[in-house]
């Protein structure tokens, strides 16, 4: 019997996540295995900018975008997700050596950084050294060439539609995952480009998502964390 992955979806907070990390977040599963799973938040941004963090690039330090917090572990990592046109940020990487990236990443998060956990790092972790993209949702890709991207978005006046420059992931070992999964923690939803490059952040976009969960989904944005609030 096949592993049920859940690479490729969007998993809700339920309503009930009072964890800080994750209250009201969407989160973009990239992998998922019988090892574990990693996935970044799509819907928090952080204070910094693009243009901030890079002041002395002549094409990042004229990036007015938001840097996008994708979760607690590696704070300090950078990702780029994108849905650039073929041919736009893709390296010389096969889609092996980008797997293996990402199952080096999942490693990592097995080795004790738990999605409810973070730790420090510098800007070389699995992810941030990865220059060729691969496809983990249908027209959102992983991985880039930073200067490819930026000279692209240089030209665009809704950059953050195209590419969202990610520090952080959330990472869960050996079944971790599929126990959360058991405990009503997630709600999954096929991921879409348009869902993961939605306008705003937090719970307006967290509440959009919820209106695609099947069976009346949409209410369950009304419900408060914890029903003694009511």
């Amino acid at each position: 019997m096949s592993f049920p992955s859940l690479r490729g979806h969007l998993l809700l907070s339920a309503p009930s996540m009072q964890d800080p990390n994750f209250m009201h977040t969407v989160v973009l599963i990239c992998q998922h295995d019988e090892n574990g799973a990693f996935g970044m938040t799509v819907n928090r941004t952080s204070r910094a900018m693009i243009k901030d963090v890079f002041p002395e690039s002549p094409v990042l330090g004229g990036l007015d975008l938001p840097i996008r917090s994708g979760g607690p572990v590696s704070p300090n990592s950078l990702q780029i997700l994108h849905r650039l046109p073929p041919g736009i940020g893709v390296g010389e990487l096969e889609l092996e050596s980008v797997e293996d990236e990402l199952s080096a990443a999942m490693l990592e998060a097995e080795a004790g950084h738990g999605a409810g956990s973070g730790s420090d790092s510098d800007w070389g972790s699995p992810l941030a050294s990865m220059r060729a993209g691969v496809e983990v949702a249908p027209g959102v890709r992983l991985g880039a060439d930073l200067d490819q991207v930026a000279e692209f978005l240089a030209g665009q006046p809704d950059g953050d539609s195209f590419a969202r420059f990610v520090v952080g992931y959330s990472g869960w070992g050996e079944g971790q995952l599929d126990a959360e999964m058991r405990m009503g923690s997630w709600l999954p939803v096929p991921a879409t480009a348009d869902l993961v490059f939605a306008e705003g952040t937090g719970e307006s976009v967290w509440r959009a998502a919820l209106a695609r969960v099947p069976g009346g989904g949409e209410s369950l944005a009304h419900l408060p964390p914890d029903p003694s609030w009511n």
